[in-house]
């Protein structure tokens, strides 16, 4: 079904052509025959021309066809023969000379299929709610915007109440509010300084085509120029040069009133919407700690850099309708999602040292250092009598503590200690850190990632339901259960 729709497509398309030409083709689709294009099979068309020049003709058409699906990504020959003309070889075959020697046939199903599909429209991947509440903001936007100038003093019947620029940016506004495009700045700037430029070239060039299409030319250089580029501002430019007497009429006030008036009082009303429904505007990028670097780094690939994305970005010299910033975190967040794919399956229960040393807090903090020492460990979760955990004590809180760490609390401590009728010893309790960051035996090793990375971490408790010590998990197991994870990976794979 595909091949005949692509057949019949293609035939209609050169029809086109060939008729603007003023060449009369008759198109013949001989049975059986067919020439094979890799995965894709094309019925032979030959085509037949009355005109004695119709050779050339069709050898430049051919290189034209060429031209234009190499700017889309297709590579193909063209034209073969004034016989046979525009009927595709055998991939890898030479080309008979036609104005395109030695050129290969590298246009295959898969890839037409693509170039064909980029005609068809995206999933907008909206919800309804979503989309209903972008709908209603633009029409109570555009309502209160169209009738705002009544409200100004010295207003005139002929200020155009709503100018039709004016609803494509609360599209953008919006539908997509977090685009670089439907900023403040973007569409305040983008659309006075288009308005400018517009009746600068109304009033300069008196051929008005020509100056709508330098209107909108200058427009957007001087977007570029001001880091404000609105597409909408392209038809505020061409408003202003085809407007009709009662915007030539208005000269440079033009770019105040309507344009400046009512693209900021789209973007007030926008600002306001935004938030009364629950949504950020202007955008801001909020980095959750699960999008850190350390966190992605983590994947099997490997990390990325900010600045590794921004030589990508340099290197497509495109402009990209999408916040840098909101393209890192996007990709650190599908990082971490294809780590958690990866190791789904791998828990804290996996890798957790099992039946931990643990402490009273009502012990005395030579217990607890010599339970340091004996043993070799950093860090002690801290119960009480009901065997749940109440905090974690370190060396380094007990040697504070008893001054043996320079630094002002310390030196207090100590000298606290050493003060007559003063009990010289202390709690655990009294030293610990109370402020305990906990996992589950079920959880994900991945969720402390961020824990480890962010929060200066070293030792993470795991606990049961009732808050009881079941295992401790430190920096070294984890990067050993995902070393281990990848390894199984590896052994599966092979």
């Amino acid at each position: 079904m595909f091949d005949e729709v692509l057949d019949v497509t293609v035939r209609r398309w050169s029809a086109r052509i060939l008729e603007a030409l003023n060449l009369p083709i008759q198109w013949s689709l001989p049975s059986g025959k067919a020439y094979d294009l890799g995965a894709f099979s094309v019925p032979r068309v030959a085509l037949r021309g009355k005109h004695s020049d119709a050779r050339q003709h069709l050898l430049d058409i051919g290189a034209l066809v060429v031209r234009a699906a190499e700017r889309f990504g297709i590579k193909c020959i063209g034209v073969t023969s004034p016989a046979l003309a525009f009927v595709p070889l055998a991939v890898g075959t030479s080309v008979p000379h036609c104005g395109l020697k030695h050129r290969k046939v590298m246009l295959t199903q898969k890839q037409m299929r693509a170039w064909l599909q980029a005609f068809l429209p995206n999933a907008t991947g909206l919800s309804p709610r979503e989309r209903l509440r972008s709908g209603v903001g633009a029409a109570v936007a555009l309502t209160i915007a169209g009738l705002s100038l009544h409200c100004f003093p010295g207003f005139s019947s002929r200020f155009p109440l709503l100018i039709a620029p004016m609803g494509a940016s609360s599209v953008l506004l919006f539908a997509v509010p977090a685009s670089p495009l439907a900023q403040p700045w973007s569409v305040i700037g983008g659309n006075v300084i288009a308005a400018i430029v517009g009746v600068t070239c109304g009033i300069a060039i008196s051929n008005v085509p020509i100056a709508g299409a330098v209107a909108v030319s200058v427009a957007i250089l001087a977007m570029f120029a001001a880091r404000c580029v609105h597409p909408p501002a392209g038809a505020v430019a061409l408003t202003a040069v085809f407007g009709g007497a009662g915007i030539h009429g208005m000269g440079y006030a033009f770019a105040i009133a309507p344009v400046a008036m009512q693209s900021t009082m789209l973007v007030s009303l926008a600002i306001v919407y935004h938030s009364l429904t629950g949504h950020r505007y202007p955008h801001r990028v909020v980095k959750v700690e699960a999008t850190e670097p350390a966190d992605a780094s983590m994947t099997t690939g490997g990390g990325f850099t900010r600045k590794d994305l921004e030589a990508v970005l340099a290197r497509r010299n495109e402009l990209i309708d999408v916040d840098i910033d909101d393209l890192e975190v996007l990709l650190r967040e599908t990082q971490l999602a294809a780590c958690r794919r990866t190791f789904q399956n791998l828990t804290c229960a996996d890798i957790m040292t099992t039946s931990p040393l643990t402490v009273l807090k009502e012990s005395d903090c030579s217990v607890a250092l010599k339970l340091l020492e004996r043993h070799a460990i950093k860090a002690l979760p801290v119960r009480d009598a009901n065997h749940q955990i109440v905090g974690i004590v370190t060396r380094y809180d007990i040697q504070r503590a008893s001054g043996t760490v320079t630094g002002p609390q310390s030196i207090g401590n100590a000298l606290g200690w050493l003060l007559p009728g003063k009990d010289n010893t202390r709690s655990v309790g009294s030293v610990m850190t109370t402020r305990v960051c906990t996992a589950k035996g079920s959880d994900s090793i991945l969720d402390l990632l961020p824990t480890f990375s962010t929060t200066g971490h070293h030792h993470i408790p795991v606990v049961d339901e009732g808050n009881h010590v079941i295992g401790m998990i430190t920096e070294s197991d984890l990067i050993a259960g995902l070393h281990a994870g990848t390894q199984l990976l590896q052994l599966e794979a092979a």
